[in-house]
């Protein structure tokens, strides 16, 4: 009887571990599908001279990520507005969030994403 509790508990101890690492991967996708997203915003920022609020959504919506456990922290410039000059600096600076419920109690684990482009693309309003 006692080799069957001990077979049982291992089976258990098994599957708690195969869960946490599924939860584990299931953070990690959803923390480079945002890098992702904050990527590719900012590559084409680089191009257009300005982030474009849309074309972060659309990268959003694309991506495996609910928007909203995506928060924007900080833009320079702000969506839309273009930057001075070629060379200057485009900063998106991203939070994510991820929710895991557990016998009747939350916990929410927050990650966080900076990123800079350079202007290559937008010569400035004097040209």
């Amino acid at each position: 009887m006692e080799q069957y509790f001990n077979d049982a508990r291992e089976i258990v101890v098994f599957f708690m571990k195969l869960f946490l690492i599924a939860l584990f991967g299931i953070m990690i996708l959803n923390y480079v599908s945002l890098t992702i997203v904050v990527e590719k915003t900012i590559n084409q920022a680089e191009k257009d001279g300005y982030i474009d609020y849309d074309v972060f959504l659309d990268n959003v919506q694309n991506s495996s990520i609910n928007m909203s456990d995506v928060v924007v922290e900080k833009v320079e410039p702000d969506f839309g507005e273009y930057v001075n000059k070629l060379g200057d600096s485009l900063k998106l600076h991203v939070s994510g969030s991820y929710e895991v419920r557990l016998f009747g109690k939350k916990k929410i684990f927050k990650y966080s994403i900076k990123k800079i482009g350079i202007n290559q693309g937008y010569y400035g309003a004097g040209y």
